[in-house]
């Protein structure tokens, strides 16, 4: 298997050094750490089979400093990294991405004190699908208490959201503080499980039941359906219906 080939790349805005590897079977693979640093101060670091807090824990015991760090990869590595200072060194040990922050001894501007790295599994995290942006969106309005602003403004980013599943949430999170403006922007909706929930949770105002029956010539038969079904349960319905008629 070979081990990682990595370019050494910017750290908090540094540039410098080069990464070389070779090739090595998987029965040879053992773990090794070596760190040297020359009289110019030039940092040479190889590591196989390490993972990338080993190899700083390690670093962090021979340079006589700490380390705090989030969002690191946990597999093994192999490199060999150097470089001029310990920045475009841990830029390398971070495949070249991520990001690092130095403080050195006010006294001393050469001696490492503590470093922290943040790499880009925890700068960046996954998207979240639109199963767990709904979720999300659910458990944040399960509160009955909630301070209006705050809930006003989630109901209004799942009401943009590009997915149907979440707009169908925020239908039914809105619903339940204001139906009448749930069902009109609900029956607004091109997706028709989002028109769906707005006729499911409409209200008995006359505004309501005038969207009620507009939903009556939906596009979607099943719209057409429960928008009547609601119509029909409402106080005063035949009339309803029979005017609609």
């Amino acid at each position: 298997m070979a081990s990682t080939t990595r370019i050494m790349a910017a750290c908090v805005g540094l540039m410098a050094g080069f990464v070389l590897s070779g090739m090595e079977s998987v029965a040879a693979v053992t773990a090794d750490f070596d760190l040297q640093v020359d009289k110019s101060g030039q940092i040479t670091l190889t590591a196989t089979h390490l993972s990338v807090a080993e190899v700083l824990d390690r670093m962090a015991t021979r340079l006589d400093w700490v380390w705090h760090g989030s969002g690191l990869p946990r597999t093994p590595v192999s490199v060999v990294c150097r470089g001029e200072t310990l920045a475009p060194v841990l830029a390398c040990l971070l495949d070249g991405s991520g990001s690092c922050l130095i403080r050195h001894a006010p006294q001393a501007p050469a001696r490492v004190t503590e470093v922290w790295l943040v790499a880009p599994a925890a700068v960046h995290p996954p998207p979240l699908s639109p199963a767990q942006r709904a979720s999300r969106l659910a458990h944040w309005l399960e509160p009955y208490d909630l301070e209006p602003a705050l809930r006003e403004r989630r109901v209004s980013e799942g009401l943009q959201d590009p997915s149907p599943q979440v707009r169908v949430q925020a239908v039914y999170g809105l619903a339940r503080y204001d139906p009448q403006r749930a069902l009109a922007i609900g029956l607004a909706d091109a997706d028709s499980s989002v028109r769906l929930m707005a006729v499911e949770n409409a209200g008995i105002s006359p505004t309501d039941q005038s969207l009620l029956q507009n939903a009556l010539a939906d596009s979607d038969e099943t719209v057409r359906t429960l928008a009547a079904l609601k119509l029909d349960a409402l106080p005063g319905s035949a009339a309803i219906l029979a005017a609609d008629r």
